[in-house]
Formats: structure tokens, C-alpha cells, sequence
């Protein structure tokens, strides 16, 4: 009995390192990826949206946005929105 526990636990920590490393992996196409089309987006967006994308794709908010670029966080709302509408996206998570 104890061993069959034993071994249960140690499965289960090697599904968490499984899953830890498919998470990174899966973070780091998903940066490749939109690296990618930003190049291609860098034509489309101003040097100011640019500089809010990869804060964006950190998972920033608005408010930490703004912080970080010393603006306002209506400021940041307005070029985000912008940024949508560009791309006809209606999620910051889909930039």
C-alpha cells in the first residue's frame, strides 16, 4: 500500500513538471508567433502602440501599462482600443 502511494506521488510530480514544461513551451510559440506578426503589424501600428504590445502580451494591466510608460491609464485604454479596432479584435488577448 505504501508503495503503490509512493508511486502515485511521484507520478503525480512528474505530471506537474510535464505540464510546467508544456506550459513554457506553449509560451514560447506563442511569443515566436506573435513576434512574427508583429512584424508584419509593425507597419500598421504607431511607434507608441508598438512600445504597448509586448507590455500587453506580458499581461499587463492598463494601470501597470501606463506606470511603465508614465501616462496616463485613459491614455492607455485609447491606444489599446485602437489597437483593436486596427486589428479587428475585440480582446486585448487576441493582439
Amino acid at each position: 500500500m505504501a508503495d503503490r502511494l509512493t508511486e502515485l506521488l511521484a507520478e503525480e510530480q512528474q505530471l506537474r513538471i510535464r505540464t510546467k514544461q508544456l506550459r513554457e513551451e506553449i509560451d514560447a510559440e506563442m511569443r515566436r508567433i506573435h513576434q512574427e506578426a508583429a512584424g508584419s503589424l509593425g507597419r500598421r501600428f504607431t511607434q507608441r502602440e508598438q512600445e504597448i504590445l509586448p507590455l500587453i502580451r506580458q499581461r499587463l494591466t492598463n494601470k501597470e501599462i501606463a506606470a511603465k510608460l508614465n501616462v496616463g491609464t485613459r491614455t492607455i485604454g485609447f491606444h489599446i482600443s485602437s489597437m483593436l479596432a486596427k486589428m479587428n479584435v475585440k480582446s486585448r488577448h487576441d493582439l
